[in-house]
């Protein structure tokens, strides 16, 4: 069961389906991701964010997941271990702050990546309250939806290490409403997964729908 706690334009790069491995380095510690999400209900980031960290921990990465909510998803987690549940209970909410820079300290993560708007607020709070890096991830326009969040993105923007996008349209509507250094935005385009999606040995297309 899951542990209980209280870039002008880059070129697009796919997201490869292959374990990345992590660098062999004798006397350098490897850097401790800490993927960030809402919950693990059926929906595009948060499948993502599955297969993300299945990927990398099957490549030898310390990743762990934090989410305020369960879901089916979750059980698709290789290692579930790996997966701590904040509990938050309002908009503003200081101890579930409290409790994720205590997770980030006491894990000793080095990077926060983190996943639609309410993660990449509470994720870059956390991130300059403990010295962590920060990557925040835009899936949709719906992180741009109301002028409060175009708001926070632009107060965010000068202090996030990247923002990455998942198409370049959505790139391009970013930094027309928020003003961020070039540099530090680039674009990833979601991937298919070939051993799920791909052909069968008879040639035929499958896919699965777990």
């Amino acid at each position: 069961s899951p542990s209980q706690e209280l870039s002008p334009h880059q070129p697009v790069r796919s997201l490869s389906t292959s374990p990345t491995k992590a660098p062999p380095m004798e006397n350098v510690r490897t850097p401790t991701i800490l993927e960030l999400i809402g919950e693990f209900s059926i929906g595009g980031a948060e499948r993502i964010v599955v297969s993300l960290t299945n990927k990398l921990r099957e490549g030898g990465w310390p990743v762990l997941v934090s989410a305020r909510h369960g879901g089916p998803l979750a059980a698709h987690l290789v290692d579930s271990d790996c997966l701590y549940l904040l509990g938050k209970g309002r908009t503003i909410d200081v101890r579930y702050l409290s409790s994720l820079v205590s997770l980030i300290r006491r894990r000793n993560v080095d990077i926060i990546h983190s996943h639609l708007f309410g993660n990449d607020l509470y994720g870059f709070l956390a991130a300059k309250l403990t010295g962590t890096k920060i990557v925040q991830t835009i899936h949709g326009m719906d992180s741009l939806a109301t002028r409060r969040r175009i708001v926070a993105y632009n107060l965010m923007a000068p202090f996030v290490d990247t923002v990455v996008t998942v198409a370049q349209s959505l790139a391009r509507e970013f930094k027309r409403v928020v003003a961020i250094p070039k540099d530090r935005i680039c674009t990833i385009a979601n991937g298919v997964d070939l051993e799920r999606y791909g052909p069968r040995g008879d040639g035929k297309r499958h896919m699965e729908t777990s």
